[in-house]
């Protein structure tokens, strides 16, 4: 509603001014074209640059949404934070063969969409429901948007430094023994990576939820990270993650 009163009062002052249509339609457009962020209520939004990244760190795999060619194209990438000459970046890789390098632009606006653990809460964790029973089910979970805009790279010194930084990133989380591209036979990786596109992501935007029922009193809070913890693994991760916010 603000937007459409203020979209008004500008029509009327252009045109009461005598300003051209066209500066007044750019006005316009400017005003309607600003991106809607994710609703957060203020109980679950995080703000802090440096949660939010690790967050991207810890939970890589994101949902990379677009508009190309007037349809919406959303696909599935791991990606990895980088710093190069001062400047934060989000970068991954796809198939040559995925042609979103050739249905996107070099600069199009790009949304990144990362999530951590989830589940479903049920009533019967509060205590308090046992006295009132004034209790609902929910749903805990965690997500992070990136906007930025996209670049594809098509040099393969880019590609091979990245591919190696990806994996070595993640080989020494999970391996006793890292494996190295240096594992492979000479020329293997190289020959690989002619079949690769590079991707890097310029952040111009990072926001989070942590919707771990930090709404909710102590002692309910404290029903559900209990019944969690005696759950299934997902529930027990969504526990952790409670925990962890609370400490923080």
């Amino acid at each position: 509603m603000g937007a459409k009163i203020i979209a008004h009062c500008l029509v009327h002052f252009l045109y009461n001014c005598g300003c051209a249509k066209y500066y007044m339609l750019c006005m316009l457009a400017a005003l309607f074209s600003r991106r809607a962020p994710m609703h957060i209520p203020s109980s679950f939004r995080q703000s802090d640059p440096e949660t939010l990244l690790a967050f991207v760190q810890a939970y890589p795999l994101a949902t990379l949404v677009v508009t190309a060619e007037g349809q919406l194209h959303a696909h599935h990438l791991p990606f990895l934070v980088r710093s190069e000459a001062g400047k934060q970046t989000i970068a991954s890789h796809i198939n040559r063969a995925n042609k979103i390098w050739q249905t996107c632009q070099d600069g199009d606006e790009i949304l990144l969409i990362f999530t951590g653990p989830d589940c479903y809460v049920s009533p019967n964790f509060y205590p308090s429901k046992q006295r009132d029973g004034k209790a609902v089910p929910t749903w805990n979970y965690s997500a992070v948007h990136v906007r930025g805009t996209i670049r594809f790279v098509h040099q393969a010194k880019w590609i091979l430094e990245f591919l190696a930084e990806l994996s070595d990133h993640h080989e020494q989380q999970h391996q006793a023994k890292p494996w190295t591209m240096e594992d492979a036979p000479d020329g293997f990786i190289e020959k690989l990576c002619k079949a690769v596109v590079g991707i890097e992501v310029t952040i111009e935007s990072i926001e989070g939820q942590m919707k771990y029922s930090q709404n909710k009193t102590s002692e309910d809070f404290s029903g559900v990270v209990t019944g969690l913890s005696q759950g299934n693994e997902q529930q027990r991760l969504v526990a952790k993650s409670m925990v962890a916010l609370e400490d923080s």
